[in-house]
């Protein structure tokens, strides 16, 4: 088990701390969980979150309580910001990995006896780790990230509960899904829907005895563990902001943008599937084992039954939405990712291997042809070559060791270049990735340009400039501005070339100019009377 540990620790640290420091916040989005655990933080407020010192109630603060924590240990800047995803990231693999190790449902083979260097449990956490999507939300400042976290730990604890300790397994379950409520709010629920049809459903079908499928009594228990949970957090807001003000945000939350996102992000059903396929893509060939492997026993059975049916239904569920985002997937990977291992772990335990010989040397050739171009493009001067060789670190000993065991077990066993193309398609995916992360990354450079024209100390007034990572980036100098006579004699403002004619009325003595591509802005001062 400790070299397993070691190896997923390794696996982590290269695929994901690199990229927490690798870029300025990319996002609104990203600005508004730091800015928000900032202010936060300032006023030693742990109740409301506030963004530019009005509350920003978007969404529960779970995470802004992690970034908070990460800022009062390592300071105030951005891997501080993004380490609460990439902690999430790795508690996700560690659970992968603990679930097959220790967990009561699945075979314990001796992996001595067959000579393996790794436990088959590692593979679990290995494939969590190379998964593009996840490597992408594990180094941003995001909520999803920790609601993959809580929403796979909620769904493995309801998959224990069918087999022993029902209270105790649904207890754990509906904490976590408190846990994923307080991260991002109602929409866990709809991952949560589908796990308790399922888990109903998987129990009956697979024991005739009802009675040991769990009653009505652990999930009441389990609904008010959860409330318990939430609901302290929810009546301090209403408390602090008045039953309105805080109805009026639910409502806008969980109604309002439901709707507004369904004109805005429709799409048609089939649109996940693809992005599925292309997420998974250093595994995505490994489905096929789903097809060639059935379990090896009862318990492996039930896990893969349970975990395979949550993810179609949740992935089904969500194509039913007219409104569709990329982020809903990234629960679905995890479990998915598990259910993949078992059939990878039963493929490396057949003493002959189903599949022609040919796919093991076809995979081998792809190998080949990815480590040359990986190899020839850490070398460019591009951005992204200091981010790749990192990669690089730990995808060529993981893939020297998946080819020598392959070599070991013979030419036939083609799972192992297979792992190997695993690690070498993830070192490609960032040459697609880190680019577009770099191109955007120029808010910083521009904001020290507007501090280091300021006088002392002197705040810069923000006009309708409604990007959060300007307000981060200035430290707390900035005020937000929405109407020209706000603006007094003295005044250094900051807006949108956009916005200039709204400011006509002004004498303004330019300053600064910042072209950027889509929104160039202009610092200027304000002269005479306004």
């Amino acid at each position: 088990m400790r070299r397993a540990l070691l190896a997923l620790l390794l696996l982590w640290a290269v695929l994901y701390l690199p990229g927490l420091g690798q870029s300025d916040l990319l996002s609104t989005n990203e600005a508004n969980r730091a800015l928000a655990a900032r202010e936060m933080l300032a006023r030693g407020d742990w109740v409301v979150p506030t963004l530019a010192g009005e509350p920003y109630l978007n969404k529960p603060p779970l995470y802004y309580w992690q970034a908070m924590l990460c800022y009062m240990l390592f300071g105030d800047h951005e891997v501080s910001a993004r380490l609460p995803a990439a902690l999430a990231a790795l508690a996700t693999i560690l659970t992968a990995f603990f679930f097959l190790e220790c967990g009561s449902l699945l075979p314990r083979e001796r992996d001595a006896a067959r000579g393996s260097k790794l436990p088959q449990s590692t593979w679990p956490g290995v494939l969590v780790a190379a998964t593009p999507l996840l490597i992408m939300q594990g180094t941003e400042a995001e909520l999803d990230m920790g609601l993959v976290l809580w929403v796979f730990l909620t769904e493995l604890f309801m998959l224990q509960a069918l087999c022993a300790r029902p209270l105790r397994n649904t207890l754990l379950a509906y904490a976590f899904l408190a846990l994923a409520i307080l991260t991002k709010g109602p929409v866990a629920l709809a991952f949560f829907a589908p796990m308790l049809i399922v888990q109903v459903w998987v129990g009956r079908a697979s024991r005739p005895d009802a009675a040991r499928t769990p009653s009505g009594t652990p999930h009441l228990a389990g609904l008010l563990v959860c409330l318990a949970l939430v609901l302290p957090w929810c009546i301090a807001v209403v408390d602090r902001l008045g039953w309105d003000y805080a109805w009026t945000i639910l409502k806008r939350e969980s109604l309002e943008r439901t709707m507004t996102a369904s004109r805005i992000n429709a799409e048609p059903f089939w649109f996940y599937l693809p992005r599925l396929l292309v997420g998974c893509l250093p595994w995505t060939p490994l489905l096929w084992l789903l097809r060639v492997h059935p379990p090896r026993n009862a318990g492996e059975r039930l896990t893969r039954r349970y975990l395979g049916w949550c993810s179609a239904a949740q992935f089904v569920l969500f194509s039913l939405f007219a409104g569709k985002e990329t982020q809903y997937l990234f629960p679905i990977l995890p479990p998915l990712a598990v259910v993949v291992a078992l059939a990878l772990c039963a493929e490396m335990d057949d003493p002959r291997s189903r599949v022609p010989a040919w796919i093991g040397r076809a995979c081998l050739a792809v190998v080949v042809v990815a480590a040359i171009g990986s190899v020839f493009a850490s070398f460019l001067p591009r951005p992204e070559a200091q981010y790749s060789w990192r990669l690089a670190l730990v995808a060529v000993p993981l893939a020297g060791f998946c080819l020598s065991e392959w070599r070991r077990r013979g030419a036939s066993r083609w799972w192992a270049p297979a792992l190997a193309l695993v690690f070498l398609l993830t070192i490609a995916n960032s040459f697609v990735r880190t680019p577009v992360r770099n191109a955007r990354s120029s808010v910083k450079a521009d904001m020290a340009a507007v501090l280091a024209r300021l006088p002392n100390e002197a705040p810069v007034l923000v006009y309708r400039h409604g990007e959060s990572q300007a307000y981060y980036y200035l430290h707390g100098r900035a005020r937000a501005v929405h109407q020209p006579s706000q603006l007094a004699p003295g005044d250094c403002v900051l807006y949108e070339l956009s916005a200039e004619p709204d400011l006509a009325g002004l004498p303004m003595q330019p300053l600064l100019e910042i072209p950027r591509p889509k929104k160039p802005l202009r610092l200027a001062r304000v002269l005479g009377d306004s």
